[in-house]
């Protein structure tokens, strides 16, 4: 696979260890994976805490990015609607 979007992946799983979290997301990502669940009449946030902005190397600005909410148990994905491990987004965080 080769293209700007799996460079990005690559960085922000290399991040990963400098934020001290499994799993990063982008704005970008976060904000499509929210509008799909909007179109499918799911306007819940995805439990995910922003961690600010990183450097990317080869890109020009700064990534706004987010990790799993670390008070996001599996009693409060069920609660908010969250427990549907068929997602795989949320399945990834879940596992996070």
């Amino acid at each position: 696979m080769i293209g700007e979007v799996v460079n990005l992946a690559g960085r922000l799983e290399g991040a990963t260890r400098d934020h001290g979290v499994s799993v990063l997301v982008s704005r970008a990502a976060k904000d499509a994976a929210e509008a799909a669940r909007d179109e499918a009449g799911d306007q819940t946030p995805l439990p995910l805490r922003p961690l600010g902005a990183t450097t990317v190397k080869g890109r020009e600005r700064d990534v706004e990015i987010f990790a799993p909410d670390p008070c996001t148990s599996p009693l409060a994905l069920s609660a908010t609607g969250y427990d549907n491990v068929s997602d795989p987004l949320l399945s990834t965080l879940h596992r996070g």
